[in-house]
């Protein structure tokens, strides 16, 4: 749970959309991800909500033929997998007196980084993700959606609710 306050109620909402039939939510959603950063740096901004994004996802479906084939267990690629995706917050930056925390390690940011990921050796014969499991990369299931109607046609749309933070404007 967190605490709200007055200020966190959103002042501005932008939504993004459009009208040619081939711009989805999810590139809208890239656009979004876009604007929120460059939106952030800007002084009383307090928080920034993307309503109705649909962020990339890479679905992972194991064949438990193969996996057999292979004699792997769910928990033994449960844990390639959380090693492979875990960050750290194990380095520090001091600057003008300040601590910095920095998150070290990298994400999985692909299908075909996470379709090479090795679960196991046999004969000194690597195992990939890609030979056990069927792996595809697309848009995840959104929270909420957001649409646009015009002339009585509806667009796929986001929304970019955006708070600011009073006692950094003055």
């Amino acid at each position: 749970m967190k605490p709200r306050a007055i200020d966190d109620v959103p002042i501005l909402n932008l939504t993004l959309w459009s009208k040619e039939a081939g711009i989805t939510a999810e590139q809208l959603t890239q656009v979004a991800h876009g604007l929120e950063t460059e939106l952030k740096r800007l002084p009383g901004t307090r928080q920034i909500q993307t309503v109705g994004r649909h962020d990339r996802v890479v679905q992972v479906t194991i064949d438990p033929v193969k996996m057999n084939a292979f004699s792997l267990s769910w928990p033994q690629i449960s844990q390639v997998l959380q090693t492979a995706n875990q960050q750290q917050t194990n380095l520090s930056l001091t600057q003008d007196n300040r601590q910095i925390s920095l998150q070290v390690g990298s994400f999985l940011t692909s299908a075909d980084e996470v379709s090479q990921l090795i679960v196991s050796t046999q004969n000194n014969h690597p195992i990939y993700l890609a030979d056990i499991a069927e792996i595809k990369e697309g848009a995840d299931v959104p929270a909420a959606n957001v649409w646009m109607s015009q002339d009585g046609k509806i667009y796929p749309a986001v929304t970019l609710a955006i708070a600011n933070n009073p006692a950094l404007m003055r």
